[in-house]
Parts: C-alpha cells; sequence; structure tokens
C-alpha cells in the first residue's frame, strides 16, 4: 500500500487519515496541492527538455503524458520516467479528491465555515484557510487591523513629514494572504466584465 507522507500527517493509498481534525485536513489539502503543482512542473519542465511544450493547466498533463508515451522517437528509458512522473501525478489526484471531499463535509457542517464561504471572493478554499490561521475575530478591532495583521497594508518610509508609503508588508501567513488576493482579484475581473456575482460555494447546495 502506498503511503505518502507530509508535514502535517500521511494519507494511504486508501484514503485513510492518521491524524484527526478539520485543521489536519485543511493542512494536508494544501501540502498535497503544492506537491501536485511542483509535480505538473516538473513534468512539463521535461517535456521542454525534450523539444516538447505544452499549454499550462492541470488539465493539459493527462494529454500532454499520452502523447509522450506513444512518441516512439523518444528514448526508452524517457518514456519510463514520465511514466513514474505519470503515476505519481495521478496518486496525488486522487488523494487530493479524497481529503477534498472530507474537507467540503467538515465546510458544509461547519455554520461559520458556510457564513465565511458566502463572501464574494472567499468562498470555500478561502473560509477553510481563514478557520484554520486566523486566531480570535477579537483580537481585531476593524478591518484595517485584520489587514495588517495579513500583511495587506503598505510600509510606512515617512521622514520629515513627509508620507512616504512603500509596498505591502507581506507579513501573517503567505497562503492565506495569497488566496484571498487571488478570490478578491477574481471577484473585481468578474464585477469589470459585467458578470453577475454568483455563490462561491456551489457545492454545498
Amino acid at each position: 500500500m502506498t503511503t505518502r507522507r507530509y508535514q502535517s500527517g500521511e494519507v494511504d493509498y486508501d484514503g485513510h487519515i492518521s491524524k484527526r481534525g478539520d485543521n489536519h485536513l485543511r493542512g494536508l489539502l494544501y501540502e498535497a496541492a503544492t506537491v501536485l503543482l511542483t509535480r505538473t512542473g516538473v513534468i512539463r519542465g521535461f517535456a521542454i527538455e525534450f523539444g516538447i511544450v505544452a499549454a499550462k493547466g492541470m488539465c493539459r498533463i493527462e494529454p500532454l503524458l499520452e502523447r509522450i508515451a506513444a512518441d516512439q522517437s523518444l528514448p526508452e528509458l524517457a518514456r519510463e520516467l514520465f511514466a513514474i512522473h505519470g503515476e505519481e501525478y495521478r496518486e496525488l489526484l486522487g488523494e487530493i479528491k479524497i481529503i477534498d471531499e472530507k474537507l467540503m463535509a467538515l465546510h458544509r457542517a461547519d455554520e461559520c465555515s458556510k457564513r465565511l464561504a458566502a463572501i464574494p471572493g472567499v468562498g470555500p478554499i478561502g473560509a477553510s484557510l481563514l478557520m484554520m490561521k486566523t486566531p480570535d475575530p477579537a483580537m481585531f478591532k476593524s478591518g484595517r487591523d485584520f489587514a495588517a495583521w495579513i500583511g495587506l497594508t503598505p510600509k510606512d518610509h515617512s521622514t520629515g513629514g513627509k508620507v512616504r508609503l512603500g509596498i505591502i508588508t507581506r507579513a501573517g501567513d503567505e497562503m492565506l494572504r495569497s488566496v484571498l488576493v487571488v478570490g478578491a482579484t477574481a471577484l473585481l475581473q468578474q464585477i469589470r466584465i459585467g458578470r453577475p456575482h454568483r455563490s462561491p460555494d456551489r457545492r454545498q447546495r
């Protein structure tokens, strides 16, 4: 039985999770997703070395692997190595699906998580990260305080009465900040092109 270990725990091929608790599930999901993205980058990078270019996107990996497996002009060893990478890629997809299903079940059962997911641009992924990584909300007097905690406020380089603001501080949790920024950016893009806002968590209906 294949077992893949992550920093937060481990998931075996049958989907048994060694540590309990929704925070561990969330940690496993994001770590597995990070490993998966790394694996797709490796596959695409190796393919480029052999003159095979594929468009970006997870949906392009499987067709790329099929092209490589059918390309008899490639050395046999290279095709075998690509096959190994492909098998690991498929195992990761299966593991992520198992964890994601358990995480969504926890999300649907948690009223606070569902309320957070209803915020435009947050969705179930952002809600899960907020539940896992954010301290007691009572610590923050306002949204500005939360923005400062997460690292979205600019650095202050003011001197001699002259206000000079730099780039954002990038304090706090990088993953949480990235997910919220990506969600907000996607929402703004939809608004700019005039598309109506839809529920970010259609799966929970």
